[in-house]
């Protein structure tokens, strides 16, 4: 009887539908879900993984032994152990069933697990804990998607004669793609895969390094990578940095350029790359959306655009790391470390990649949608035209235009407003008005429940058409300053909001009392009052083109915010006063009416429940 041939995987969603059956065996087991589940069936499909990648006969002998336990335990393990040095990475099984060991190498040995491109292990380990984010055993670790690592690599173009190095390597996906890439290794120069981390996935790290390079002796599980620096010891570095807020990893500031990391782990993290790099050597990195911009790792940004030539920044979308994180991230790819090239363009391009061409889903099924991401996986980015990037959506940011954004990254800060026409002048905002950031930084304690001083916060500013004066109260004997005060008729705006729709960045709200505005917001000062009616400036704030300029604008990882600078730029249509009196006339009306409506439909809503209720009574 002819062997039936091994059933190929299309995509994620099926390999993850293979682990779940997996999983499913260990409901027999008294086996914890999460880490102990996984390293159990890690050994397991390392033996598969290996007869697919190097025709290894262990996986078929484990097949034909009648007494699985005894022959893993036994035989198996021991020998994998001594044959790679690695008693920390392959564990005697304490599954107590020879049915489960039996069962989950039935399913394997169902499917040809590499037939397409994934990285298995990583993709095992990622399942199993999504499987028990909420877990004690919880694994504890992000994942790079394949797509975004296969990105990286193809920017760094590593050869057999780089060494790689990443300091925060987790399941070794990233050094497993850069293995894939160079695909042949020249043995007799060594190892030329480096990588750290402080977590159990090195252990995983370590099985992916036998499985794609024969050799783990460069991946170590290490207390701390930041309390290490390494200097210019690697060719190319590849990372995702932790995104994480890590207090002890402050005591480490000083390690890296004299504290220029603010004790942002983040700034620590990519300046830890960027210092075990040597001089023409080359970075990609995967860093939160926050890294991009803000005063605070200004002066870091600045520092790494001096000593090496950024190339690119693209901004990733909001769900590329769900479950793990909603902290938004970006891709940063740097070359000529230490030494950057005099005589390069002086620019980087950006790219802002939507929602609307992210190509896989929660699933890992790839959607039918094109993704300009594409044009920097399979050609050399330095020799892509500019006229294709530009197409594309890329921008290009002239690095002379950087020092008045406070070295932004993020590209969009650079394009100016869109080109709007009026039948009136069009007048930047920051000729008309003071721009007023002088609101009270509050916290949970200064609050009072129900009385107090009016305190005016994002919840002040309304979403929609009509006005909020919604306001919290600060307990009276807080401590605040005249710089804080609102008065009545004041205009405020939000200048953040956590909302990642940014509904409310950019709008305002008239203060109708006097009393306390909070730091998210800043007040607005007319110039020129016989100029700017502060009625209409407040509408305006609420029409759509304004809208998504403000959106084009806006940064940041979780809160989003906006500089006062790009908000000054924006051009607004300034009609005579007596026709902005005339506008806000017509609002006016309009809100009374909307009003109106609302109280209304919140009658009749009223009227059929107690209609409702008198069914019962």
């Amino acid at each position: 009887m002819n062997k039936l041939r091994p059933e190929t995987i299309k995509d994620k969603a099926a390999l993850f539908n293979i682990f779940r059956r997996v999983e499913n065996c260990f409901g027999e087991t008294r086996i914890e879900p999460g880490r102990p589940r996984f390293f159990e069936f890690a050994n397991l499909l390392f033996l598969k993984l290996m007869e697919e990648h190097q025709q290894d006969p262990l996986w078929a002998s484990l097949k034909e032994e009648e007494n699985k336990i005894q022959y893993l335990n036994g035989h198996l393990i021991p020998s994998l152990q001594t044959q790679y040095n690695a008693e920390d990475v392959f564990s005697k099984t304490e599954i107590p069933q020879e049915s489960v060991i039996k069962k989950i190498l039935a399913i394997l040995d169902k499917y040809h697990l590499t037939s397409f491109d994934s990285d298995i292990m990583g993709d095992a380990y990622e399942y199993f804990l999504k499987k028990n984010l909420s877990s004690k055993q919880s694994l504890g670790q992000y994942f790079t998607p394949r797509h975004i690592v296969r990105i990286m690599v193809n920017l760094v173009s590593p050869t057999r004669n780089d060494t790689i190095y990443d300091p925060f390597c987790g399941a070794g996906g990233l050094l497993a793609g850069a293995a894939g890439y160079i695909k042949e290794f020249d043995s007799s120069k060594g190892n030329i895969f480096f990588g750290k981390d402080i977590s159990v996935s090195a252990r995983v790290a370590k099985m992916n390094a036998i499985l794609h390079w024969r050799d783990h002796s460069g991946i170590e599980h290490v207390a701390n990578t930041l309390s290490h620096p390494v200097y210019k010891r690697y060719s190319v570095g590849l990372t995702n940095v932790p995104f994480s807020r890590d207090y002890k990893n402050y005591q480490y500031d000083g390690l890296y350029e004299n504290g220029l990391a603010r004790k942002k782990t983040d700034v620590l993290s990519i300046l830890h790359l960027f210092q075990s790099i040597q001089k023409g050597g080359r970075m990609a990195a995967i860093v939160p959306e926050g890294f991009l911009l803000g005063i605070e790792r200004a002066d870091a940004r600045r520092f790494l655009r001096d000593n090496a030539d950024l190339r690119l920044v693209v901004s990733l979308p909001d769900r590329t790391f769900l479950p793990y994180t909603g902290v938004r991230a970006a891709l940063i790819y740097l070359e000529n470390l230490h030494c950057p090239d005099q005589n390069q363009k002086k620019h980087f391009w950006y790219y802002d990649a939507q929602n609307d061409v992210f190509t896989f889903d929660k699933y890992g099924k790839k959607l039918n949608v094109p993704n300009p991401l594409d044009t920097l996986q399979g050609i050399s980015f330095n020799k892509v035209p500019e006229e294709e990037m530009l197409s594309l959506g890329y921008t290009k940011v002239p690095f002379e235009k950087m020092g008045g954004h406070h070295e932004s990254w993020v590209g969009k800060h650079y394009s100016g407003p869109s080109s709007v026409s009026s039948p009136y002048p069009l007048v930047p905002l920051g000729q008309l008005v003071n721009f007023i950031s002088t609101g009270f930084s509050y916290n949970v304690s200064h609050l009072s429940d129900n009385d107090g001083i009016p305190l005016f916060t994002l919840k002040s500013i309304g979403k929609g058409f009509l006005s909020n004066y919604q306001t919290k109260f600060l307990k009276y004997e807080t401590q605040t300053y005249e710089k804080n005060i609102c008065l009545a008729g004041d205009v405020l705006m939000s200048i953040k909001d956590i909302n990642r729709e940014s509904a409310i960045l950019g709008k305002t709200t008239i203060v109708n009392k006097k009393g306390i505005f909070s730091h998210d917001l800043v007040k607005l000062e007319i110039i020129e009052k016989n100029l700017l009616s502060r009625e209409y400036l407040h509408y305006f704030f609420k029409n759509e083109t304004y809208t998504q300029e403000i959106k084009k604008f806006s940064a940041g990882s979780i809160m989003k915010g906006i500089s006062l600078a790009d908000i000054a730029s924006i051009k607004i249509p300034l009609p005579p006063l007596d026709v902005q009196k005339q506008v806000v006339k017509e609002f006016n009306h309009y809100e009374k009416l909307i009003a109106s409506q609302n109280e209304i439909a919140n009658f009749l809503q009223e009227k059929c429940q107690e209609r409702l209720k008198s069914l019962w009574a």
